[in-house]
């Protein structure tokens, strides 16, 4: 049940609405419907991510940081993962540039 705190918070939130079932706005997003809440789904991925030996990075929890600022979304997660392997190609190629992770790379393909 939720708290007189939530339900004040609840009431003060702007909802936004935003994306669209058939627009896509950039080539690596990618839209599923899934039967699953929110939480399992994002436990599914973290475990096939580190399955496929790739670092999670950060994990970003878009919902709870916009209620912060008066906004309502759906459920939302941002999850920044790499691979190691590119990291230390540049660095055996030009051990004097900067190391960087180029994510959007790694989404392509």
């Amino acid at each position: 049940m939720p708290s007189d705190k939530n339900a004040k918070i609840e009431t003060w939130l702007k909802p936004v609405s935003y994306a669209k079932l058939a627009a896509v706005s950039h080539a690596s997003q990618r839209w599923r419907i899934c039967p699953f809440p929110v939480e399992e789904v994002i436990g599914r991925l973290r475990s096939a991510i580190e399955a496929a030996s790739f670092w999670n990075l950060h994990e970003i929890d878009s919902q709870a940081l916009l209620s912060h600022e008066g906004y309502a979304i759906s459920p939302a997660r941002q999850l920044l993962f790499f691979h190691p392997r590119p990291v230390v190609r540049i660095l055996q190629e030009h051990s004097t540039r900067p190391v960087e992770s180029h994510l959007g790379d790694q989404c392509a393909g």
